[in-house]
């Protein structure tokens, strides 16, 4: 892996920013606020991680978990499967990482 190819301070915070407010925390509790300061704070705490991820290939299984929720659609009977709508919560540093590939993707695709 070339360095060029490694993440950037500027990449994280700038993706730290793009992290959802006020939206529900994923399995290991930690909202999406709270992540936005530590990057805002402190991005080299994240930046090593997330660079051995690029080097090592490795995407940690804690980051895979998702919580599933289900949400009632309004007016609907609570015995039928189709009155509920699936939503799965990730943890934010999942959410954080993969919001940084994209970015690295989706620019090496234009």
């Amino acid at each position: 892996m070339q360095e060029s190819n490694l993440f950037t301070m500027e990449e994280i915070v700038e993706a730290g920013r793009s992290l959802p407010r006020a939206k529900a925390p994923g399995p290991d509790g930690v909202p999406d606020e709270v992540l936005r300061v530590i990057v805002q704070i402190r991005p080299d705490l994240l930046l090593n991680t997330f660079n051995e991820c690029v080097k090592t290939g490795i995407f940690f299984e804690s980051w895979k978990i998702a919580t599933l929720v289900l949400l009632r659609k309004r007016d609907k009977p609570l015995d039928q499967p189709s009155s509920y709508t699936p939503l799965c919560l990730i943890n934010s540093i999942g959410k954080l990482f993969e919001r940084l590939l994209k970015v690295r993707i989706t620019r090496h695709l234009y």
